[in-house]
């Protein structure tokens, strides 16, 4: 039965649609044309090399990265102008993003099938997941401005970053290359009374620079429920202050720390219906990141150690009527140092460039807390305040051998003072076969434990279940990727397969207390699939990006039968399209998304039981015009969902309406770092 999947998914229609898109006909024809003719030649220039921070311990070239990876540059942001982070994932390869309604409703992000938690996210390096919310990232309040690139890497990483890492991990990379000197200020107005401003500059000097941006959303909002007329309103302001200090050559020191308070409104769930009615219901939130991260190199530059601080807290408040009914808040504190040594290269035939070897060794320490408030009732008392520790020892090693192969091991050990001990490992091999083609291949097994929420969570129709244990994870994946010389085509395609072991299902009925509560599944959770991505530039001003995925995510269910998991869809995929009319004075971007149909779960109103329901498939396009009218001014003019596509990823929850937007962006002076 499994064999049959590959052979299914080119039977499929939505894929017979893709490979006859004008997409992939751009693509072949660009492969075609990017084809060497006779002999290669030297003149032409050549694609800038990518450096891959999240894909090791250690930055590394992208041609030599053993991992499926994407990376979303400053140059894709900018063209895209989009509010959230949420919005520049959808439709990127192996993931699935999951809103519960408008904007400001809280965004899941699932990676290959995996849980919401079983991603790592960070910003900069810094785990910035909320401790008060299961460790999850929720990407709604996240604000994209002043982001320079976003790394998406996929498949196992819990032996290179650790229990959160299961399925993969995204960075959001906010540190500038250079800081320069530079005062630019922004504002957008749009539908709905929504509204943006962000101020922000940078200074350097000799050996220091720094950047500071203050930015603010607000808007009245769409309803999220079905029925009614209540628009569910949102604000957000965010401060992010980055700071690099280069005392000498050898020695770096940078400082991050971004603060964010929103305030969402939300329609509560009807116990009359089961879906979300109109009610007087918000959350207030402060979600705090800082970090001190330090290196220096010794020995001629052979060897690194790198030494970091970090903390990420998190308050959530939440009201009804007026009146607060809980809260919940986490902190995590992360010390940690990472020491690389190069061992010396060494050559396996005269006259090649040999093999550079290196390994890297790093120790870390973690506490995390958890206090959770809200009054009690006849189902028990939910305040709690918790915390756990964890220790980590790490080591990776590591073959680079420049334009033929690559590979890498990782070990990692854990110790966590709430569970036993865990022992998590990665091997990957990349192997280059000419033409600027490569194949890769890895292998990793991981564990994630369970959450405070998950553990010792007390809502309205829910209570944690403190006797969970950790879940066990094992995946494979094995791809090709192509990048022509001159950087104008580009694209790749893997396969995956993972395992979860007692994974855990939040939605296990509670016969004693008539809610739900959390526990492990036994049997084993199955995900496999394909994922494909590609870039061209055919025509000098016409840039095109393309993503697909495949995904069968499978749980166990009762009578020895599987289903397919809730909220992941087999098929999604993105199309964007940039096009420069007159360089660089004026660009267009159309994006489309698309998600496929995908199952849920209603619960209806008591007695009733809670029944499986799917969500309709729905195509999301998105247009951006922008003008460099001066030298120090530019407008630009967006439009959300443009064809005003009715849509629920949430079941019960409407996503937002066509809306539109248009902004300007003045500079008042921008100067290159000359230092």
């Amino acid at each position: 039965m499994e064999r049959e999947v590959p052979m299914a998914w080119i039977n499929s229609t939505a894929v017979r649609q893709l490979l006859v898109s004008p997409l992939f006909l751009l693509l072949f024809a660009a492969y075609a044309h990017a084809q060497p003719q006779g002999e290669p030649e030297e003149s032409g220039d050549e694609a800038p090399e990518t450096i891959v921070v999240t894909a090791s311990r250690i930055p590394v070239a992208s041609e030599q990265a053993g991992a499926s990876f994407t990376v979303l540059d400053e140059e894709y942001l900018d063209r895209r102008q989009a509010l959230t982070v949420e919005e520049l994932l959808r439709g990127t390869p192996g993931v699935a993003v999951s809103r519960s309604g408008v904007l400001g409703s809280l965004s899941q992000v699932r990676m290959r099938g995996a849980e919401a938690n079983h991603t790592l996210v960070l910003m900069d390096g810094i785990e910035i997941g909320d401790p008060a919310l299961g460790g999850e990232l929720d990407f709604s309040h996240f604000l994209a401005a002043n982001l320079r690139r976003i790394e998406i890497v996929r498949g196992p990483l819990s032996a290179l970053w650790g229990s959160d890492a299961v399925a993969g991990a995204i960075n959001l990379i906010s540190t500038p290359e250079e800081f320069g000197r530079s005062l630019k200020t922004s504002a957008e107005a749009g539908q709905f009374n929504t509204r943006r401003g962000a101020l922000n500059g940078s200074a350097s000097g000799d050996g220091w620079g720094v950047g500071v941006s203050v930015d603010h959303l607000s808007s009245d909002g769409q309803n999220i429920s079905r029925s009614g007329d209540e628009a569910d309103g949102y604000r957000n302001n965010t401060g992010h202050v980055v700071a690099r200090f280069d005392p000498s050559g050898r020695v770096s020191l940078r400082v991050i720390a971004r603060r964010s308070q929103s305030e969402s409104q939300y329609d509560a769930t009807s116990f009359l219906s089961g879906v979300p009615a109109d009610s007087d219901s918000s959350t207030k939130r402060t979600h705090t990141v800082a970090g001190l991260q330090g290196s220096a190199t010794t020995s001629g530059g052979r060897w690194t150690h790198r030494a970091s601080l970090t903390h990420t807290g998190s308050e959530n408040h939440n009201f009804a009527s007026g009146s607060e009914i809980g809260e919940t808040s986490g902190d995590k504190l992360h010390l940690s140092y990472q020491s690389t040594f190069l061992l010396p290269r060494f050559a396996r035939n005269n006259g090649d460039e040999g093999v550079s070897p290196s390994i890297t060794v790093g120790l870390g320490h973690e506490r995390e807390d958890y206090l959770q408030r809200a009054a009690a009732s006849f189902f028990g008392d939910p305040n709690r305040d918790l915390s756990t520790r964890s220790t980590e020892a790490l080591a990776e090693f590591r073959l680079d051998t420049r334009g033929d192969w690559a590979a890498a091991a990782a070990l990692r050990f854990d110790r966590n003072s709430d569970y036993d001990d865990a022992v998590s490992w990665r091997v990957s091999v990349l192997k280059h076969l000419g033409l600027g083609t490569a194949l890769h291949a890895a292998y990793g097994i991981g564990v994630k434990n369970p959450t405070f929420i998950e553990r010792f969570g007390y809502f309205s129709n829910f209570i944690g279940n403190p006797d969970l244990i950790p879940e066990s994870s094992r995946g494979w994946e094995l791809g090709v990727r192509y990048g022509s010389r001159t950087g104008t085509l580009a694209g790749s395609i893997t396969w995956f397969s993972e395992r979860l072991e007692d994974e855990i299902n939040g939605f296990v009925f509670d016969p004693s207390s008539g809610g739900f509560t959390a526990g492990n599944r036994p049997g084993t959770s199955l995900r496999r699939g394909l994922e494909l991505q590609g870039q061209a530039s055919i025509l000098p001003r016409l840039t095109l990006y393309g993503a697909y995925t495949w995904l069968r995510s499978r749980e166990p269910a009762p009578g020895d039968t599987m289903v397919q998991e809730l909220r992941r869809p087999r098929h999604s995929g993105s199309l964007n399209a940039h096009y420069e009319i007159a360089d660089p004075a004026i660009g267009i971007n159309l994006h489309l998304a698309y998600t496929g149909e995908q199952p849920d779960i209603f619960y209806p109103p008591w007695p009733n039981p809670s029944r499986r329901v799917s969500l309709d498939s729905f195509l999301l396009a998105s247009l951006t015009a922008s003008w460099q009218s001066t030298s120090r001014v530019r407008w630009h003019i967006r439009a959300e969902n443009l064809g005003d596509t009715r849509f629920e990823e949430v079941y019960g929850f409407r996503g937002p309406g066509r809306s539109i937007h248009l902004g300007v962006q003045f500079s008042f002076f921008e100067e290159a770092d000359g230092n």
